[in-house]
């Protein structure tokens, strides 16, 4: 009941959020994208495998910053990583679920060129990333409850890796300036 509580006031919260952003998306391509981040809901190894060979796979003059949430109270040992790759979990949210340590505040603040929200279902604490995020192109599936600039269409039961695949896929058709 306490629990549900909570979730109602922080999607009111994260709503009011939304109707006060000023996202102005830039139109970026693949070619231009220097510094990229990653939002995900990383809830196995396995997620967190998918998206570090994805980052090993990237041409090396591009900047990538991954953050990934765990619905854990403190992180697992395979979550203890240097950079690129950032993890929260319950610990680091108020008791609304709005994240509030200074790791993710860093990251909402970052300036990406593109943002890529792997995230297919509403996850509140990714949600207010999201919604407080300062990057200039903001990719990811299509969902009834997110808004992204680039939005692809795919089963809600693809795989992390796919979903990367068909963003990078997409933003290449994108022509340089």
């Amino acid at each position: 009941m306490l629990k549900v509580l909570k979730q109602k006031y922080g999607n009111m919260q994260l709503k009011k959020l939304l109707k006060r952003r000023h996202h102005k998306p830039v139109t970026i391509s693949w070619q231009d994208v220097k510094h990229l981040g990653i939002l995900y809901h990383c809830q196995s190894k396995k997620d967190f495998e998918e998206i570090k060979k994805f980052v090993e796979s990237l041409p090396g003059n591009m900047t990538v910053s991954t953050l990934g949430y765990s619905d854990i109270k403190e992180p697992e040992d395979y979550q203890i990583q240097p950079e690129p790759y950032r993890f929260f979990c319950r610990a680091d949210l108020n008791w609304y679920e709005k994240p509030v340590s200074d790791g993710v505040r860093k990251y909402i603040q970052t300036p990406f060129d593109l943002l890529i929200n792997l995230n297919q279902n509403p996850v509140l604490p990714l949600d207010y990333v999201l919604a407080q995020s300062h990057a200039r192109l903001i990719a990811g599936t299509k969902s009834k409850t997110q808004d992204h600039d680039i939005m692809i269409d795919t089963d809600p039961a693809a795989s992390k890796s796919f979903v990367l695949e068909q963003i990078v896929r997409y933003m290449k058709m994108i022509k340089p300036r």
